[in-house]
């Protein structure tokens, strides 16, 4: 593996494996092996957590952000993830959350994660009514008529 390099400001924080760091001035750093890290401009406030898919993303970051609750948070995350399939009529949102449930049971919480935060505008077109996705098409073909499909990975 390449070292990858990342460069922080002052006051920036970095969370790796559960720990959190903080750098007093400019800083950069290289991390030489593969580690599970978020930036702090990932990292999701309890305010923030407005929408069905940012409490997914949430709970997705308690998995990397606190190791030793990790198996619970994960727990947690299919459960919240099944409920939420099972509650919308979207084709596109419920591919997209199989996507992210099948990262998250192969142990690729981060991927996860920015899959997540890609269906954001998905979610606030559906939210606010508009489900741009659907546009050029009849709405009829545009959902599935039965319910969502199974999730994989011990659903």
């Amino acid at each position: 593996m390449k070292p990858m390099r990342l460069t922080f400001k002052s006051g920036e924080r970095l969370y790796i494996n559960g720990a959190v760091f903080r750098f007093p001035q400019r800083t950069t750093i290289e991390l030489l092996n593969n580690a599970e890290f978020l930036l702090e401009s990932q990292i999701m406030q309890m305010d923030e957590t407005t929408t069905p898919m940012r409490q997914l993303y949430y709970i997705a970051q308690m998995i990397l952000t606190s190791p030793t609750n990790a198996k619970d948070a994960q727990t947690t995350f299919m459960h919240f993830a099944r409920s939420l399939t099972q509650s919308i009529n979207h084709y596109s949102l419920c591919a997209g959350l199989q996507e992210v449930v099948d990262m998250v049971n192969s142990g690729k919480t981060y991927d996860a994660m920015k899959k997540i935060r890609e269906l954001y505008p998905l979610e606030d077109s559906i939210l606010k009514g508009s489900d741009l996705e659907w546009s050029d098409k009849p709405k009829a073909e545009s959902k599935p008529s039965a319910a969502p499909f199974p999730m994989a990975g011990g659903f």
